[in-house]
């Protein structure tokens, strides 16, 4: 991490602000898992430039064929009406996470991108998962503009994952939530923008003036999920020190279960439902 890192700080509670302990250096490199991602996204795919509402894959993913959630390069520029929206899935009438495919993301001007409810029900949302490719792109996600608007601030609700080595520019204005995973990507922020939820990256840079505030989204310590091909996996934080931000080392067999995942996302659990609506003791089943 490098640029202006001079105000680290952490939380004791949701209303108490403490000062952390400054950068703490691990005793050894963080080896993180790759995304497992398609070198090229399945076709057919086209190009976005213009506003509007994407479509999920709603099947086996990653697959061909129209309507499975392919796209390549999206760019939009402009004024604030440029927005591409992307909605979960629904299945046979029942809402499902929404899983895209795309090259890469260009956003300039006043341009946005957000997440939509369930087309079925416009009182529920359910997770978004954007496997960007990067096939051809130095910079496969340069997010400007407006930059990524959840107004739901549910960081779990929003996963982007990127498993290639290209750069990624996030200098858009305002606040975003959301979750980008990106190991193995070097992650430039300016501007003066807001994150809540979590970044990871090879490297994470602040450029010149900038004053970027990320807010690590504590609740992912405990709805952090995996899929292996078989079973869920439930990825628990591993402190209890809710002041300081800790990273583990996520270690995951390459054969069997619990393979290497092909896709992350956390699981929402709040007021004692979880996503599809059950009630649970704690706010989340196991």
């Amino acid at each position: 991490m490098s640029g202006n890192v001079a105000a680290v700080t952490g939380c004791s509670t949701a209303t108490t602000c403490l000062p952390a302990p400054g950068l703490v250096k691990l005793p050894q490199t963080v080896t993180m898992v790759t995304p497992q991602i398609p070198t090229t996204v399945p076709p057919p795919s086209v190009n976005v430039s213009s506003p509007g509402s994407l479509t999920p894959c709603s099947g086996i993913c990653p697959s061909n064929g129209a309507n499975n959630g392919n796209y390549g390069d999206i760019s939009l520029s402009g004024n604030s009406g440029q927005v591409v929206t992307f909605v979960p899935a629904v299945v046979a009438g029942v809402c499902k996470p929404g899983i895209y495919y795309v090259n890469s993301i260009s956003l300039t001007g006043q341009a946005s991108m957000t997440i939509g409810p369930c087309p079925n029900n416009p009182a529920v949302y359910m997770p978004i998962i954007i496997n960007v490719v990067g096939n051809g792109q130095a910079t496969p996600l340069d997010i400007g503009g407006n930059g990524i608007a959840n107004s739901t601030f549910n960081s779990t609700l929003l996963q982007i994952q990127y498993a290639g080595t290209g750069a990624i520019n996030m200098h858009g204005n305002g606040s975003s939530s959301a979750v980008l995973y990106a190991p193995n990507a070097g992650i430039t922020f300016s501007g003066n923008a807001e994150w809540y939820g979590s970044v990871i990256g090879n490297t994470i840079q602040s450029n010149g003036n900038a004053r970027v505030s990320i807010h690590y989204d504590r609740a992912l310590q405990q709805n952090l999920m995996t899929v292996g091909t078989g079973r869920w996996i439930r990825l628990r934080g591993a402190s209890t020190n809710k002041s300081q931000l800790v990273v583990a080392r996520v270690s995951l067999p390459e054969h069997g279960p619990d393979a290497n995942p092909a896709l992350l996302f956390w699981r929402s659990c709040y007021h004692g439902r979880d996503e599809c609506g059950e009630t649970t003791s704690d706010g989340c089943s196991g």
